[in-house]
């Protein structure tokens, strides 16, 4: 990330790389990297999925196996004079789910 932004979300787990991401098949390939990560790639701060994942479920074992929700953190320096860089907007998506 640059000085001009910076993000935080379970996306960090494969380094915002949108080919790396796109290439997930299952279900089990995400919780897989959930389990195995313990810092994250990007900032090196320890990885706790529940400050990412809401409605986590575990395994017999205490291993997380699914998730509801995640919370995603978008940061971004404004380098114009535009009125809108004024402003803080806060977007929230719903699945549905």
């Amino acid at each position: 990330m640059s000085d001009h932004c910076w993000s935080n979300s379970i996306l960090e787990l494969w380094g915002f790389n949108e080919e790396a991401i796109n290439q997930l098949e299952t279900d089990e390939d995400v919780v897989k990297k959930i389990r195995e990560t313990k810092n994250s790639p990007i900032y090196q701060l320890e990885f706790q999925p529940r400050q990412w994942l809401g409605d986590l479920t575990y395994d017999d074992n205490g291993n997380v196996i699914g998730a509801k929700a995640a919370k995603m953190l978008y940061v971004i320096k404004a380098s114009s004079t535009d009125d809108m860089n004024n402003k803080i907007v806060v977007s929230i998506a719903d699945d549905g789910a």
